[in-house]
């Protein structure tokens, strides 16, 4: 008999409110950043370009801004899987 490997499944949990920022960021803004450029110089090229780096560096400020998050263990009665949120400044 062949022995198995035992596999690992991993799970990814998107939250709701990640989605929603996603949304606002590369649709809503990309597209409203796109459209003010093309109509200020009339050129695709230059309104793809300035839309896809505005929403870029929102992301990266965002990711920058929620990096100084550090996670701390909520009280032992919770369990040693739980944890809260404290911002660090």
């Amino acid at each position: 008999m062949s022995r198995r490997k035992k596999q690992k499944v991993v799970f990814m949990v998107v939250s709701i409110p990640k989605v929603k920022q996603i949304i606002l960021i590369d649709v809503i803004a990309g597209t409203a950043v796109y459209y003010a450029f093309q109509f200020s110089f009339q050129s695709t090229g230059i309104a793809t370009a300035v839309s896809m780096v505005f929403s870029s560096l929102v992301r990266r400020e965002l990711r920058r801004r929620n990096s100084s998050l550090q996670k701390i263990p909520w009280p032992a009665l919770a369990g040693p899987h739980v944890f809260r949120t404290v911002r660090i400044q």
